[in-house]
């Protein structure tokens, strides 16, 4: 004879169904990791000093690349990269930024 109680449910016999938020956590989830894989990367190779030669001085200066600026550009097809800090900048003198050229190298 069978029973008329209701079946009790395990973990397998429910559908794996995804709610649209859950959905869009796992979306947001991957993007982010697929950045972090992108950006770090990017963001690592120019942080930090370095030691240039200075174009119009001819003299050693210290500077800094906007290494967050690289790696937020780093994915078009021409990357911006810039100097965050240089220690003529100290001085109140300003440049062109030529010294770059010896960093991309």
């Amino acid at each position: 004879m069978a029973s008329l109680a209701p079946r009790a449910q395990t973990l397998y016999d429910k559908e794996a169904d995804m709610t649209p938020i859950s959905e869009l956590a796992v979306v947001c989830g991957l993007t982010a990791l697929g950045l972090a894989f992108w950006f770090v990367p990017a963001y690592r190779k120019y942080r930090g000093g370095r030691t240039v030669t200075c174009p119009e001085t001819r003299t050693e200066a210290l500077v800094e690349v906007d290494s967050v600026r690289f790696a937020a550009t780093s994915l078009s097809s021409r990357p911006s990269l810039r100097l965050s800090a240089c220690s003529r900048w100290a001085q109140g003198v300003r440049c062109e930024q030529d010294c770059l050229s010896q960093i991309r190298a």
